[in-house]
């Protein structure tokens, strides 16, 4: 009964009084004095609060334009300064999710600024916060470098413009020792190419051999989560823009050779794993059979083996 009570005063204070709640919760995370699990639970309200939605719901569009730049810098000032890494992502939500709200071009109730859509303060802290060479707290960093990623679908062209930037990012956090920043990378790395024009990701091909480097750091250090997440992401370039692994599979036959090693890989190597290996070979073969039997002639018959493998497995079983 006390949750009911809770909602029903939410609901009504987003009618009446948006502002007082949302500044409100952003002081909550502000608080360190406050307990860390309620102010997870204060980012997750706050997301709904700045999402593009009904006028019922999206209250974030009931401020002033005063007010809701004052909440944009406060949430980007408590990103930096958070010291709980779970908290941190949750807070890094509500930017990417106010964020795309503030660039919608065809919907201004988002806008930080009357007459001008965007928010100019965003990406350049993001950069700033991204950047291994700059900033030596690495979780910090992979919490940085992901929320560049959710924010390469609204700052596209912006991001593209930053060639510069977005180049010491990923260099950065690839070269670091920390593999969960370069998980982190190797994620940026494959939405980039995702949603981007071929022109602006082609350069993004050089990180090719890098990329595997951090599959291969993943399972030596057993974070199979990540490197499921990595896998995940590489199946879905090999469905949008095969053209990526064009390179690196005609040099080296990579990373066609360790996704197989993987696939035959029975002890210490989950399920999940093995199974987003194969897609990607089969997946691969799918979307470019001219071109491997032309050009890598030993993918189709490396892909049956692996193919061949599992089907043992299952019988043996």
């Amino acid at each position: 009964q006390e949750r009911q009570q809770a909602e029903t005063l939410f609901q009504q204070a987003k009618t009446s009084d948006a502002q007082s709640l949302l500044l409100g919760f952003t002081a909550v995370l502000a608080d360190e004095a406050v307990d860390e699990a309620l102010r997870r639970q204060c980012a997750v309200l706050l997301r709904q609060l700045v999402t593009k939605g009904s006028d019922k719901d999206f209250a974030f569009a009931k401020l002033s334009h005063q007010h809701k730049q004052e909440v944009a810098a406060e949430l980007l000032r408590r990103f930096e300064a958070c010291q709980q890494p779970k908290l941190q992502n949750k807070v890094g939500d509500v930017i990417w999710k106010l964020a795309e709200a503030a660039c919608e071009k065809e919907d201004q109730r988002g806008w930080l600024m009357p007459g001008q859509a965007g928010w100019p303060q965003v990406l350049p802290s993001v950069f700033r916060l991204a950047d291994a060479s700059s900033n030596p707290n690495a979780v910090l960093c992979e919490a940085s470098v992901r929320l560049l990623k959710d924010l390469v679908t609204c700052y596209k062209d912006e991001i593209v413009q930053a060639q510069q930037q977005l180049g010491a990012v990923v260099q950065n956090a690839l070269a670091h020792a920390d593999p969960k920043l370069r998980c982190a990378a190797f994620v940026l790395v494959c939405e980039l190419v995702g949603i981007l024009e071929k022109k602006a990701w082609a350069p993004l091909m050089a990180t090719a051999g890098v990329l595997t480097q951090v599959m291969q750091q993943l399972c030596q250090a057993n974070l199979q989560d990540e490197l499921q997440e990595c896998l995940q992401q590489y199946v879905e370039i090999a469905s949008v823009e095969a053209d990526f692994f064009k390179q690196q599979l005609t040099s080296s036959m990579e990373p066609a050779k360790l996704l197989a090693t993987l696939v035959k890989t029975r002890e210490g190597c989950e399920e999940g794993v093995r199974n987003l290996s194969l897609e990607w070979l089969v997946t691969y073969a799918e979307k470019k059979p001219k071109w491997l039997a032309k050009s890598v002639p030993t993918f189709a018959p490396l892909t049956l083996e692996c193919c061949m493998n599992l089907m043992l497995e299952v019988e043996a079983g």
